[in-house]
C-alpha cells in the first residue's frame, strides 16, 4: 500500500535535526563574531601603540597620565588630543611647550591614520570593537618602562573581577602563571 503523508514521528525527527543544526550554526557564528572583534581591538591597540611610539620618538616626550588610567580623546575638528585633561594640539605658536605639543599631535595623527578610525571612535573618545573606552597610562605598570594601553575586552570589565577601570597590578590578570582575563593590552 502506498503512503502519501509523513508520520508525526518523522516530522518531529526532522524538526529536532533542524533545531540542532541551527543551534550549532548560531554558536559558531557567535564565536567567529567575537573573535573578529578581538582581532580588530588587537589591531587598534597595535595602531595606538605605534602612534604613541612614533610621536614620542619625533617630539621627544610622551603625555603623562598622572599615575592613573585615562581615556584617549581625539578631536580632529579642533586639532587636539586630550589625555588626562591636557590638550595636545596643533599650535600656531611654534615655541616652547606649544611646539612640543604640536609635534606630538602631528606625528600621532599621521601615524594613526584618522580616516580609518571611524568605527573606533565614539564622538572624540577612542573605543574598542565592543564599544568600551580604550585606556592609556604613562608611566606604565603593565608594560614596565613604557606606557600602557588597555581594552576591557568582550565582558566590559577589567582583570578577574568586576572592575570598571583597569587595575593597577598584574595580580588581577594572573593566577600564578596563567592569564585569567580577556582584556587586550600592549604588554
Amino acid at each position: 500500500m502506498k503512503r502519501n503523508s509523513f508520520t508525526l514521528i518523522e516530522i518531529l525527527g526532522v524538526v529536532v535535526i533542524i533545531t540542532i543544526l541551527a543551534t550549532l550554526g548560531f554558536a559558531g557564528y557567535s564565536y567567529a563574531r567575537n573573535k573578529s572583534k578581538e582581532s580588530a581591538t588587537q589591531g587598534l591597540i597595535t595602531r595606538l601603540n605605534a602612534a604613541f611610539e612614533f610621536a614620542k620618538q619625533k617630539s621627544g616626550f610622551i603625555p603623562p597620565a598622572s599615575g592613573s588610567f585615562v581615556t584617549i580623546n581625539i578631536d580632529t575638528a579642533n586639532a587636539k588630543i586630550t589625555i588626562n585633561a591636557t590638550d595636545y594640539k596643533l599650535a600656531t605658536d611654534a615655541t616652547g611647550k606649544n611646539k612640543m605639543y604640536s609635534e606630538f599631535y602631528k606625528n600621532f595623527i599621521r601615524t594613526l591614520e584618522m580616516d580609518t578610525m571611524g568605527r573606533f571612535m565614539d564622538g572624540t573618545q577612542v573605543i574598542d570593537a565592543w564599544g568600551n573606552p580604550v585606556y592609556f597610562r604613562y608611566p606604565g605598570i603593565l608594560k614596565a618602562g613604557g606606557f600602557d594601553l588597555i581594552s576591557a575586552g568582550s565582558d566590559g570589565t577589567f582583570g578577574s573581577g568586576e572592575a570598571s577601570t583597569p587595575p593597577t597590578s598584574l595580580d588581577k590578570y594572573r593566577d600564578g602563571a596563567e592569564w585569567i582575563c580577556d582584556d587586550i593590552a600592549n604588554f
